[in-house]
C-alpha cells in the first residue's frame, strides 16, 4: 500500500507532556465541577464526552483550525439546533437508528457547508439524537454550548503561560463565512 510521505507527529518532551496534562486537567476538572453542580441543582447534565475530546482538541491541536474557539462553539451550536430539530421527528415515522445517523450526516454536511471542522459536534449530535435521557428540551443543548463557550477561557489562559504554544491562532469571521457561504459577496 503506497502513503503518502508525510512523517508521524514526533514525541513531546516531558515539560510538554506535563503542561498539557495540568492545563486538560483543570479544564476537565472544571467541566466536571460545573456538570455535578447542575446535575445537583437543576437535574441537568451537559454532553461530557464531546466537551472531553474539545478540551483534548485545546490542548493537543493548539494551531489546528478544528480546535479554535470560533470553531468549537460554533460547531456545537449548528450541530445541536440540527439534532434538536431531528428530536421533533416521532420515532414511529423515522426510527432512532436511522434518526441519530441522518442528523449526525447533516449537522456533518452543515458543518462542511459552513467552514467549521469540528469532529466531536458529531458526538454531539449523536448523544442528542439517541432518545437515551431527556434531551427533547432545548435546556440540555444550551447549557452545553454555553459550557462550550465558558471551556475556552482556561484554555486561552493556560496554553498562553507556555511560550513556545499560541492559543487561539484565528478566532475568525463567522458572519463573512455565512455570507460566503451562500454565495453573498459582503
Amino acid at each position: 500500500m503506497i502513503g503518502c510521505s508525510t512523517q508521524l507527529l514526533s514525541f513531546t518532551n516531558f515539560s510538554t507532556a506535563l503542561f498539557t496534562l495540568m492545563g486538560s486537567l483543570i479544564s476537565l476538572l472544571l467541566m466536571s465541577a460545573i456538570n455535578f453542580l447542575l446535575i445537583a441543582d437543576a437535574g441537568i447534565s451537559i454532553s461530557m464526552g464531546p466537551l472531553s475530546s474539545a478540551i483534548a482538541a485545546q490542548y493537543l491541536l493548539t494551531s489546528a483550525p478544528s480546535s479554535q474557539p470560533r470553531t468549537i462553539i460554533l460547531g456545537f451550536a449548528v450541530s445541536g439546533i440540527i439534532a434538536m430539530l431531528f428530536t421533533y421527528i416521532s420515532t414511529w415515522f423515522l426510527p432512532e437508528w436511522t434518526r441519530m445517523g441522518i442528523a449526525t450526516a447533516c449537522s456533518i454536511c452543515a458543518m462542511s457547508k459552513l467552514g467549521i471542522n469540528f469532529p466531536p459536534a458529531a458526538g454531539f449530535v449523536f448523544a442528542i439524537t439517541s432518545d437515551k435521557h431527556d434531551v427533547t428540551h432545548w435546556l440540555y443543548y444550551m447549557v452545553t454550548v454555553v459550557v462550550s463557550f465558558l471551556l475556552v477561557f482556561p484554555s486561552i489562559f493556560i496554553n498562553n503561560l507556555n511560550k513556545n504554544r499560541q492559543y487561539p491562532i484565528y478566532w475568525g469571521n463567522f458572519t463573512f463565512l455565512l455570507l460566503k457561504s451562500f454565495g453573498i459577496k459582503s
